[in-house]
């Protein structure tokens, strides 16, 4: 009996995809990804490798879900998609040390947005010991990776304030917020960052007036609200 052609296969997988059929697809994608054809197209041999890893998430499966993602980290270093796939299986898994590799591994693709950065940061936050010479590393990325983040995001500099706090540079940490809330007023994700760090520093009363602050100039809002509830 003449096997289906690729075109019908993919189309099937789509279909097990949308039923869901996890199983049923990872088998057709198995079968489909080594067709000779296919074979040919390495952009389409990469889509249906990160398809079959995300088929081995829903079925469980990390070790065939690893390989998955290494077939395209091989041929595609710097694909984003497959790097931060595998950061958040080791996470899961508690490879921590190497899902911070791989997240930074996917730092080096020109589509890896702040959130990736977000997830390498905080990551490498809470692995590196206080005297770390990985420190500037880290820190510098939050000023040269700003640009990854939405336009005047004050993400950015709540991170590298993070950054800061971690290493214990927490006076310099809420000093470089109090002067940016003179700048941004109206950020209330900015102030309730600073009322956190101000707590930590000074103290809960300390940060409640920080929040005061926040609230008369950014009004009453779901971040300030949030971060009184927090303290």
């Amino acid at each position: 009996r003449k096997a289906p052609a690729p075109q019908v296969q993919y189309l099937t997988v789509r279909l097990a995809l949308r039923a869901p059929q996890w199983a049923h697809a990872a088998q057709t994608i198995e079968s489909l990804r080594t067709d000779p054809a296919v074979m040919r197209l390495p952009g389409l041999v990469i889509q249906l490798n990160l398809l079959l890893a995300a088929c081995f998430n829903k079925l469980a499966d990390p070790v065939a879900e690893e390989q998955a993602y290494q077939r395209v980290t091989s041929a595609d270093p710097k694909n984003v998609t497959a790097r931060v796939g595998l950061g958040n299986l080791y996470l899961n898994l508690g490879r921590f040390d190497a899902a911070a590799r791989e997240l930074e591994g996917g730092l080096q693709s020109p589509y890896a947005t702040g959130t990736v950065v977000t997830q390498w940061v905080k990551l490498k936050s809470r692995l590196l010991a206080p005297g770390s010479a990985e420190w500037p590393k880290v820190e510098g990325a939050t000023v040269a990776l700003a640009p990854r983040f939405a336009r005047d995001s004050s993400e950015p500099l709540i991170l590298r304030a993070d950054v800061m706090a971690a290493q214990g540079r927490l006076p310099e940490a809420v000093k470089m917020l109090r002067l940016e809330s003179v700048r941004r007023a109206a950020d209330a994700h900015l102030w309730s960052a600073l009322a956190q760090m101000t707590a930590d520093l000074h103290g809960c009363a300390a940060g409640l007036a920080i929040l005061d602050e926040g609230q008369a100039s950014a009004g009453d809002c779901a971040d300030i609200r949030l971060a009184r509830a927090a303290l």
